[in-house]
């Protein structure tokens, strides 16, 4: 039986690398990120699908939307050890995904593997039209879970987990899985 106490995960960079950041990190060196942004933020929010994003780049920087797929597939592994983590948590916590991500990305990632399992409820930017690290995201995610429950939230990105913290949700900086475990373990879950 499961107990109140809630865990968060985002999904790139704690189950499998980033996705797109990499590739745009590996093409548009040095101004990456703000690329990416350029042409994930719109997915990231619901605005656009995947395949439109990639038809953007493609129009844009003539690049082949099944080469970045193939890319991406190729330096975009995920982490059997974060997943079988998830799957204990499960057992005794309610386990759930917030990610910022494009309709279709997890499903492109994951298929081959369990992920999808690891969680009882699933915060997708997308389909929410909110984004990390907004205060609307961490507001409605914290309001249909419920603030009274023990909660805590495991991202990579420094500003996500400021911004979580500052909205209400503890949060804690993702390095490792270990990390993570050691964290969970502290906190009593």
């Amino acid at each position: 039986m499961k107990d109140d106490k809630i865990i968060l995960f985002d999904c790139f960079g704690l189950f499998a690398g980033d996705a797109l950041c990499g590739y745009f990190r590996r093409h548009f060196a040095p101004n990456w990120k703000h690329v990416k942004d350029h042409y994930c933020a719109q997915g990231d929010i619901g605005d656009i699908s995947l395949d439109e994003m990639l038809k953007q780049l493609q129009n844009d920087h003539g690049t082949s939307p099944q080469d970045v797929i193939d890319e991406v597939r190729a330096h975009c592994h995920p982490n059997p050890k974060m997943i079988e983590l998830a799957l204990r948590m499960k057992e005794k916590h309610q386990v759930v995904l917030l990610s910022n991500c494009i309709e279709g990305v997890l499903e492109w990632i994951f298929s081959s593997t369990r992920f999808i399992e690891c969680f009882d409820k699933q915060y997708r930017s997308y389909e929410l039209h909110r984004i990390k690290p907004t205060k609307e995201l961490y507001e409605y995610v914290l309001d249909d879970l419920g603030r009274e429950h023990e909660m805590v939230f495991f991202d990579d990105n420094e500003e996500n987990v400021k911004a979580a913290n500052q909205y209400g949700l503890r949060a804690v900086l993702f390095e490792s899985v270990e990390q993570c475990e050691e964290i969970l373990a502290k906190l009593g879950y």
